[in-house]
Parts: structure tokens; C-alpha cells; sequence
């Protein structure tokens, strides 16, 4: 870490993005190019917050080569990303999903019970191959997500088809240009035109307008409801 790296700490802290103090008390710097050594700064902070070196140490960084900028939980096993729990508030998921750990392509349901996302310092800005890079956005439940089922808002239906091997060809464009999908939003019953309301196998999301009880609407209540939250 140059001087200059190390005095741009505090400002670094103080971005608006979720870095806090408690993500902020080890420091892993890899050298460019490198794939699998670095350094590990240890940091303790005076009552200006202010960073200041407690001790350094040089040494292997498993998967060092796809490291990016951002808030991680170190162990012994090495170094995960730190996910933030959204909740779900008004009942717009089927379930959240997070990408599959051997295909970032496919997914799998976490079993949270929020709607787990990543900082968007993880991303890249947007930029003309990925316009979309870091833009979180939610898939409805008449469309195919490799990894997941699709139930179209009917349950047996579901179960019948199972999960499904491939993205359908929108969320193929989604992923291709930078979109985070963060989980499948319910609609009615094989995307009709019935009242929210009506459909019964999953309760249907509550309008973030005034008391919660008014109709979504129908086919994208899921979109809608998620989208103005």
C-alpha cells in the first residue's frame, strides 16, 4: 500500500456506500497483477475515527485474483463478501436468490429471510458493454431462471415442471449487461388478468400506498409492489 492508498482511508470511510467501522478493522490490499499473495494491514482507530497502522503482515489470498472493492468477513477459510438482508416488506417475492457458487449464471434460494444484495461497490460503473452493471433488478414468475423453478403463480404447477436448466433469453440480456438479479416476484395465476386479490395459492403483496390494502394490481403486482417500495 502506497502512502497515498493509505492516507485515502478516511475518505474511503466516509463514502456513501455501506462501509462501517466494523468492516473497516483489517485492511486486504492485493498488488495488481497479483493472484494469490497480498498484504493484511490491521487497523485501530483514534477518536476522530481516523484510521491508523496496528500492524502489517504479507501472505497467500485464496482467489486473490477476483477480489474487488468492498466490505468482507475474513476467517480461516478465507475472505467471503458481505451481504446485506433487505426485507421483504410487502410480500413482493416468491423467494430471493443469490448466484449459484460454481455457475454465476444459475441460481440458488438462500433460505433467508430477507433479500440478500451485495454494496454496488462491488460493480463496476456502468459503461457501454455493461449499461446495466450493478442496476439490482427482480425477474417475475412467469419467466425462466436457471437454477429455480417457475410456477406462473400456480403451485401444483410448479411442482409439475420443477426446476429449470436454462435462463430464459431476457435474463440472459440481463445478466449480459451487468444487471444483479435479486430474486422472482409474484404475479397471479399464469400472469391473468384477475384481481390480486383472487389468487390464493401465494398471498398476493400489499400496495406500499396508504394503508397497505389496496389492490397491487394483477400480473406485476410483484414488479409493482417491489419496485415502488
Amino acid at each position: 500500500m502506497t502512502p497515498a492508498e493509505y492516507n485515502a482511508i478516511p475518505t474511503l470511510l466516509l463514502n456513501p456506500q455501506p462501509t462501517f467501522e466494523s468492516f473497516s478493522t483489517s485492511s486486504f490490499r492485493r498488488p495488481r497483477n497479483a493472484t494469490h499473495f497480498g498484504a493484511h494491514m490491521h487497523l485501530t482507530y483514534n477518536a476522530g475515527f481516523f484510521p491508523r497502522e496496528g500492524g502489517m503482515g504479507l501472505g497467500p489470498l485464496d482467489n486473490a485474483a477476483s477480489w474487488e472493492a468492498g466490505s468482507y468477513f475474513a476467517s480461516p477459510q478465507g475472505l467471503r463478501p458481505a451481504w446485506r438482508l433487505f426485507p421483504d416488506t410487502h410480500g413482493s417475492f416468491v423467494f430471493p436468490v443469490m448466484p449459484s457458487n460454481d455457475n454465476p449464471r444459475k441460481f440458488t434460494i438462500p433460505g433467508t429471510s430477507g433479500v440478500p444484495a451485495l454494496s454496488r461497490a462491488f460493480y463496476d460503473a456502468p459503461s457501454e458493454e455493461k449499461p446495466l452493471s450493478g442496476l439490482r433488478a427482480v425477474i417475475k414468475d412467469v419467466i425462466d431462471m436457471a437454477g429455480v423453478p417457475t410456477s406462473a403463480g400456480n403451485r401444483a404447477y410448479g411442482m409439475l415442471y420443477g426446476v429449470k436448466e436454462n435462463n430464459a433469453v431476457c435474463v440472459e440480456k440481463l445478466l449480459d449487461a451487468g444487471a444483479v438479479i435479486l430474486g422472482r416476484v409474484k404475479t397471479v395465476q399464469f400472469a391473468s388478468g384477475e384481481n390480486a386479490k383472487d389468487w390464493f395459492d401465494y398471498q398476493p403483496p400489499f400496495n406500499p400506498r396508504g394503508d397497505g390494502y389496496q389492490n397491487p394490481g394483477c400480473s406485476s403486482a410483484g414488479s409493482a409492489t417491489t419496485s415502488s417500495a
